[in-house]
């Protein structure tokens, strides 16, 4: 994942994915592009069956990290991720 904050990161962020294989090896086929929307964040997992979605669960994202750690966790990456813009992540696309 990859936070950019304007049109040079986002070119740098979308090049690096090019390069990036998936658990397989392969190339991705495509990219999802998301904005970045600042608060607490929670992930749904669940099951579709017959046409229908079941949810199993709701869970709140938990940082573990300190503040300074995050930050110099974040400063040692190579995307060097950084508060607002958009998020690129590699996943095949859908």
């Amino acid at each position: 994942m990859h936070l950019v904050e304007d049109e040079r990161e986002d070119h740098r962020a979308r090049r690096l994915l090019a390069r990036t294989a998936n658990y397989g090896g392969g190339a991705f086929t495509g990219v999802l592009t998301e904005e970045y929307v600042s608060g607490t964040e929670y992930s749904v997992q669940g099951v579709a069956h017959d046409g229908r979605a079941h949810v199993l669960s709701v869970c709140e994202k938990i940082v573990l990290l300190g503040r300074k750690q995050a930050r110099q966790d974040r400063n040692r990456r190579p995307d060097r991720n950084r508060a607002g813009g958009r998020a690129a992540s590699a996943r095949p696309a859908t």
